[in-house]
């Protein structure tokens, strides 16, 4: 045996890439991990924006959309979670069936009924909202009709 000295690191294997523990050692590695792990919040805070803006005010909950966009433009990471845990609303998803499945058709006329009946219900409310305003006017007219005759002036015709 010869008495040679142990080299201070094993070779490099024959592929050519060195094994994940050696990375730690490199002194550039904790500024990449430092990197990486400060854009992530900035990615989050990102989505979370785009997600906010392109949603309808109607799934918008629990908060005004304008203050949530400040919210998670001053508090990126609590912003975020905020908006991911309470201030969106999910739909709820229908289970996937085939194209002539009984169940599809089923959902699809439900879905249609749900707008007649919204649709019907918003006609009634707006015949509702003028059919009050028209009774408003007229008393209104009366009153005035009864002052002109306490004044004694001529009614219009």
């Amino acid at each position: 045996m010869t008495n040679r000295p142990r080299p201070r690191y094993r070779r490099r294997r024959r592929g050519g890439k060195k094994p994940f523990w050696r990375n730690l050692r490199n002194p550039h590695y904790g500024e990449r991990v430092y990197i990486l792990l400060s854009a992530i919040p900035v990615l989050v805070m990102i989505a979370s924006l785009a997600d906010i803006i392109t949603r309808g005010e109607h799934e918008v909950k629990n908060l005004n959309r304008t203050l949530l966009i400040i919210i998670v433009i001053l508090l990126p990471l609590v912003g975020s979670l905020l908006w991911w845990a309470v201030g969106r609303e999910y739909r709820r998803s229908e289970p996937a069936v085939g194209f002539g499945d009984p169940l599809r058709t089923e959902a699809i006329e439900r879905r249609l009924a749900d707008r007649a009946t919204s649709s019907t219900e918003a006609e009634l409310a707006r015949l509702e909202a003028e059919i009050a305003q028209a009774e408003s006017e007229a008393r209104i007219r009366r009153l005035e009709d009864e002052l002109r005759q306490r004044r004694g002036e001529p009614t219009p015709s």
